[in-house]
């Protein structure tokens, strides 16, 4: 299911995503700035702490999910693929609700779409070749019978 620069690009995106939950559990008030000039209250750096504990976790399930493969994986991108289409809804109405782009939801919208497009093609990938009886692992390395 994964071609070798599919499998490059997710490992860069869990490697990112794990960076930002660092940066948002660390110093939440550095990634608040990147978003708004309101320096934001203390609750909603508080949130923002929460929110980098869950962008870890998400970076560690993709992790594992690309070292396991099959199953796991295509439960993992399918549950991503659902995320990247929130994420540009998201983006979008953080567009309008402040009154224009930062450079951290701009980023996250414009990196979310060929993400997904991404994930689609792998999962369609693997499902082609479930349709034709074809073993195609998703790690990439075909299963010889």
């Amino acid at each position: 299911m994964l071609t070798p620069f599919a499998r490059i690009v997710f490992v860069v995106e869990a490697l990112t995503t794990f960076a930002t939950g660092v940066l948002c559990v660390a110093a939440p008030a550095v990634f608040v700035a990147s978003l708004a000039s309101d320096p934001g209250s203390p609750a909603m750096l508080e949130l923002t702490r929460w929110y980098g504990i869950v962008l870890v976790v998400i970076a560690l399930v993709l992790a594992g999910a690309l070292r396991s493969g099959d199953e796991t994986l295509a439960v993992v991108l399918g549950a991503m693929l659902v995320g990247d289409v929130a994420q540009v809804a998201a983006g979008l109405w953080s567009r309008v609700t402040l009154g224009g782009w930062s450079s951290v939801t701009a980023s996250a919208v414009l990196s979310s779409i060929p993400l997904a497009a991404l994930r689609v093609a792998c999962l369609r990938r693997r499902t082609r070749a479930e349709r034709t009886g074809a073993k195609i692992a998703l790690t990439g390395t075909p299963d010889i019978e």
